[in-house]
């Protein structure tokens, strides 16, 4: 079994996408890893065609084209917005890309409506400017001898709203950096030009859910967008960001759950951590490292401690004991048909990937639907499943662990037909 692999960086995250699908017309029998790519849209029509060495899905209205190895973009209707002549290119942000053309003294941000470009006026490699998370705010850079590794802030209209003169600057949350100065103190500034807080604390992290946190004299707790403590520094750790309604804090050997009025939660109930969170329902790891399904009552719902849970929705949901599979709704228990199941997961829209052991050992990786049906396989032990949440598509690649990158494979629709064109 062949499969077409071009380097290729999975886009599944929350970023706009445009519903148009990369494929491929390749003859397997004069094998052609060179083909060109072009785009389809999700019933399949062909909007683009095959113009394109190496494929992405659509962000904000642009995709990279690369011709000759050089990167540039397109639009959503195949028209060339900026010339395929870099060695370099990131995503889009707002109307602006970071792109590079021989070497660092040759990189600078691009308007891609105006091409307008912006650049330190220096030849200084160790003075730049970079794209930040927010459309139209970039991130100053300067390594000179009053101010070492320091940052700033300038919009896009070129003032320069905070000098650079940081040790550190990262974007936490919309219009929102956390900003640290040469003394080691953490606060939050607004592209806007002013501090909600001034450098004050250890660390501030993201945003996540309103609240971030935040240290304070070795402990822990959790502010909000304006400034205000709603979680106290009094713990001694804080376990990931705020998610799923819940802080997660410890004082010592077993977690704290908190909800955003700083109440402790699931006091008693032996949890070591929250794995997910959907139609109320709750995904818990005991401190025994069983998996139960909670809901909103705090009431277990499956009867029996679980290897992994996945859920859809709260009609039902699935989970795998050893190498067994159950399937489990208000009133029934199903145990599923097979013995040799060895991974699940579930996303939101009603599809479940699965892994199991065929009797020659191999591993068999499958999407299904809701009810279990098969979709799409893979039979390769280092191939696997992604998801667009997005377009509602599936994505076949393989992973390169010397390279430690994707590789794309190919594009699935939800009942498995492909958007590569395959000619025997």
């Amino acid at each position: 079994m062949k499969y077409i692999v071009i380097i290729f960086l999975l886009a599944f995250n929350n970023a706009p996408a445009q519903n148009l699908v990369p494929y491929q017309v390749q003859d397997l029998k004069n094998w052609d890893m060179a083909a060109l790519y072009g785009y389809k849209s999700l019933d399949f029509k062909i909007i683009i065609e095959p113009k394109n060495e190496a494929p992405n899905l659509f962000v904000n209205g642009y995709a990279t084209f690369q011709k000759n190895k050089k990167l540039g973009l397109i639009d959503t209707l195949g028209n060339i917005i900026v010339e395929p002549i870099f060695e370099k290119l990131s995503d889009v942000i707002g109307d602006y890309v970071y792109v590079k053309e021989f070497n660092e003294f040759d990189s600078y941000i691009l308007n891609v409506k105006t091409n307008k470009k912006f650049k330190y006026k220096t030849t200084n490699i160790n003075q730049r400017i970079e794209l930040s998370d927010m459309p139209g705010i970039f991130v100053l850079y300067s390594d000179n001898a009053t101010y070492k590794d320091a940052y700033g802030l300038m919009s896009s209209d070129g003032t320069t709203i905070l000098k650079p003169r940081y040790s550190f600057l990262a974007a936490i949350d919309i219009d929102l950096f956390a900003v640290t100065d040469s003394l080691g103190k953490t606060g939050i500034f607004n592209t806007n030009g002013s501090w909600i807080i001034k450098p004050t604390y250890k660390n501030i992290g993201m945003f996540n859910d309103g609240l971030a946190s935040f240290e304070n004299n070795h402990k822990y707790g959790y502010i909000d967008q304006n400034g205000k403590i709603i979680i106290p520094a009094i713990y001694k750790k804080v376990i990931g960001y705020f998610e799923h309604g819940y802080a997660t804090m410890t004082n010592g050997a077993e977690n704290i759950f908190l909800n955003k009025n700083g109440k402790i939660c699931f006091d008693g109930l032996d949890i070591k951590e929250i794995l997910d969170s959907r139609d109320n329902l709750l995904t818990v790891r005991a401190n025994n490292d069983s998996l139960f399904l909670m809901n909103k009552n705090n009431i277990g719902l499956n009867q029996r401690a679980a290897n992994e849970i996945a859920i859809i929705d709260s009609t039902g949901f699935l989970y795998r004991i050893g190498t067994n599979l159950f399937f489990q709704s208000a009133d029934t228990v199903i145990k599923m048909p097979g013995t040799n199941f060895t991974k699940i997961s579930a996303l939101n829209t009603g599809y479940y990937f699965i892994e199991s052991k065929t009797d020659s050992n191999t591993v068999l990786k499958t999407a299904t639907n809701k009810y279990l049906e098969s979709v799409a396989q893979l039979d390769m032990e280092n191939a696997h499943f992604g998801w667009s949440r997005s377009m509602g598509i599936i994505a076949k690649y393989i992973w390169d662990n010397e390279k430690l990158e994707e590789n794309f494979v190919n594009y699935l629709d939800k009942t498995g037909k492909q958007y590569s064109d395959f000619k025997e």
